[in-house]
């Protein structure tokens, strides 16, 4: 009787997904903390991050929950808006009042150059008792949570006269952010193979 000896068929092992960059900006947002998956960082000064496509990115200021979102391309661009729920009520206003937030908190006050979030204040907000902020109220008399972020805010930024910048110029910025994001010429055409029935070509600025 012959009997036959050996093993099964090889594993080939499975490669991981390619970490890829993404950016997160309302100006490039700087200083951020993020998770995703296993992974987890601090926004670089242009505001980039490592993730999977695929993968839920959360940002945190401290202990406070700015957002998530789940790229499923490559090299992401992400505004603020992406981290508020397409279908959250009050979208416009959330949106507008996380960048009013940033604005204030911004470490030199110009977001031209981008937005800076202070380890200092990271550090202070890892002590805050709250995980999120109702950014449609900004009225310390009856959020008390938005008190004490902006009473943290004002330490870090030594004036302690600080005010949240106006919900108006939070709008402008971020309507002059979005464009600035998605600027550009973009082309497209209808029809297939190498003879396409029309070109449109579509131009933001």
């Amino acid at each position: 009787m012959l009997s036959a000896c050996g093993g099964g068929e090889e594993e080939t092992p499975v490669e991981a997904t390619p970490y890829s960059t993404g950016v997160l900006r309302d100006s490039a947002i700087a200083g951020m903390y993020y998770e995703t998956g296993g992974k987890s960082g601090v926004t670089d000064s242009q505001g980039r991050f490592s993730y999977r496509p695929g993968d839920k990115v959360a940002f945190f200021i401290g202990r406070l929950k700015m957002g998530e979102f789940t790229p499923t391309n490559t090299n992401a661009l992400l505004t603020i808006g992406a981290l508020v729920p397409a279908d959250s009520p009050d979208r416009s206003s959330i949106i507008a009042g996380m960048a009013r937030f940033l604005l204030t908190l911004d470490r030199d006050g110009n977001p031209d150059n981008g937005i800076t979030v202070d380890s200092q204040l990271d550090d202070l907000a890892m002590g805050w008792t709250f995980r999120t902020l109702d950014f449609t109220n900004f009225d310390i008399a009856t959020n008390p949570n938005i008190y004490i972020a902006l009473g943290d805010i004002r330490i870090v930024k030594e004036d302690m006269g600080l005010d949240f910048v106006s919900g108006t110029d939070a709008v402008n910025h971020v309507v002059k952010s979005f464009n600035c994001a998605y600027s550009g010429a973009f082309v497209a055409s209808r029809g297939s193979g190498t003879s396409p029935s029309a070109i449109f070509a579509l131009t933001l600025q």
